[in-house]
């Protein structure tokens, strides 16, 4: 009998510790089945004292092994903000249900609680839960789901954001992976004629920025217009912002010198993305298709330029550096420009490389302090120690080209150059603050498939003498025009 329990014992205790990795890499596991497990090795544990005649060793290592699964088990629901998440999962992540699907109202409410817990769970700012405001915002929310008998998918996204939005956080954020978008296929015949989408239905697009700031998390404005062009353009994105998209849909678009062209649409004029391409051709397609990273040498201005569209830190990336340093080494290159234009950031790591190129000795880093439940680690180091390449430093003239969509760690590149003198910035303030928050964890809401992302770290800028909300640029100008006041900047000297 001893023997039996003991061995029941260490298997439950296996099964409980597997399936923690088998939550993270493969699916979501109920929080009621660790709680079963646990109470299921208490109770094992409490037979083997009371029914098993086991002997004092046993009985010790019974009730060790059992306060130890316990206790990481526990800290691992209650503390680990990768619980459940969806972001390591080997099978391929299922999308939202329909923008249009109706929710019950017991459905709705089953999700934002979902959204809720863990927005509570791992925000760094709400280890004493919602806020005031997110309080009162969640209860005017279920009063009107309650009142309407439910709402949509796109409706309940809306009610999520809602609740987020007043952290202006801009990595805690709701996300609608809708089955085959529809977009608007007409758009291209304008974007290439250089016009810009200005009004739908006679809203303006700053109208539209005043009363929509709810439907989205951001801490720079121009990132929140970075969020809705998309939904501008695309008929679910449309009927998240209020839009009728059952009759026509007027579109003001306007290019650079104020000349303005309107057109109605219907939503056949909307189409999935490869009807889009079919439509447009492949030219069309953004230039973001291409390679993550690349470099360009121009001789004649003695400049090369480093552009980088997503911040990934592999193999290919540090060879692509090498490369270029190699080649600018060869060629006695003295001006460097790295373009983070609407790069969505990514990797960190990728500023720590390039760094290593640079002749420094060390610099100020961006320091940080996660949330893991009740507690929160400590404050890490904000200086590095710059592991230099010596056979490849650069010493020339260093500048970054940055633009509203730049963010993240596309964000912090630029602040590592700037926060420690290493080179000048040309462009637009990078979408996010430097003393924010970030490293997101994510989730799916089990009813309506909606994906939220919330952060688990707070950062401190490198510079902790700067008093600038954003990472201001040194030479400001449209991002557009970046490139031209590069060439112009290198010319003057």
């Amino acid at each position: 009998m001893k023997k039996m329990l003991f061995a029941l014992l260490i298997l439950l205790c296996i099964i409980t510790v597997a399936l923690f990795p088998a939550d993270l890499f493969l699916f979501a596991v109920p929080e009621w089945v660790i709680y079963s497990l646990l109470a299921a090795i208490t109770a094992v544990t409490i037979l083997i004292f009371v029914r098993g005649g086991a002997k004092l060793p046993v009985k010790i290592v019974s009730v060790l092994l059992t306060a130890a699964v316990i206790l990481t088990s526990l800290g691992g629901v209650w503390c680990d903000p990768y619980f459940n998440n969806i972001y390591f999962r080997v099978t391929d992540t299922p999308l939202t249900e329909p923008y249009d699907k109706r929710l019950t109202a017991a459905e709705a409410a089953s999700d934002l609680d979902y959204a809720v817990k863990y927005l509570v769970k791992c925000h760094p700012a709400l280890r004493d839960g919602l806020t005031a405001e997110m309080r009162q915002r969640y209860d005017r929310v279920r009063e009107l789901t309650d009142k309407d008998g439910g709402t949509t998918v796109n409706g309940l996204a809306r009610y999520v954001s809602y609740i987020f939005s007043p952290l202006g956080d801009a990595h805690t954020t709701v996300s609608r992976r809708y089955p085959a978008p529809l977009y608007l296929k007409h758009y291209y015949r304008f974007k290439s004629a250089g016009y810009k989408v200005s009004a739908v239905n006679g809203k303006t697009v700053k109208e539209m920025l005043e009363t929509s700031r709810d439907l989205y998390s951001f801490e720079a404005e121009s990132w929140e217009l970075e969020c809705m062009k998309n939904d501008l353009l695309n008929l679910q994105g449309l009927d998240y912002l209020g839009f009728d998209v059952s009759g026509d849909i007027t579109y003001t678009f306007t290019d650079d010198a104020g000349s303005e062209l309107s057109e109605t649409f219907s939503s056949d004029d909307f189409v999935t993305y490869r009807e889009y391409i079919e439509f447009n051709g492949e030219e069309s397609v953004t230039p973001d298709s291409g390679e993550f990273v690349s470099y360009s040498i121009d001789e004649a201005e003695s400049l090369a330029v480093l552009t980088l569209k997503e911040c990934i830190y592999n193999d290919k990336y540090q060879k692509c550096l090498r490369d270029m340093f190699t080649e600018i080494k060869a060629k006695g290159i003295h001006n460097l420009a790295v373009d983070l234009r609407d790069n969505g950031g990514g990797n960190d790591m990728t500023a720590v490389e390039f760094i290593r190129y640079l002749d420094t000795d060390g610099y100020k880093y961006a320091s940080e302090t996660q949330r893991l439940g009740i507690f929160y680690t400590p404050v890490s180091n904000d200086y590095a120690v710059n592991e230099r390449y010596a056979d490849l430093l650069f010493t020339g003239r260093l500048y970054v080209l940055t633009s509203a969509g730049s963010f993240s760690s596309a964000m912090l590149f630029p602040q590592y150059i700037k926060d420690n003198k290493l080179g000048t910035l040309i462009g637009e303030p990078p979408g996010n603050d430097p003393n924010g928050f970030g490293e997101i964890t994510g989730f799916r809401l089990p009813v309506s498939g909606i994906f939220i992302y919330v952060s688990t770290k707070r950062f401190f800028r490198a510079d902790k003498e700067c008093k600038d909300k954003y990472v201001m640029p040194d030479i400001a100008c449209d991002a557009d025009e970046a490139v031209n006041i590069l060439y112009d900047t290198i010319r003057e000297g």
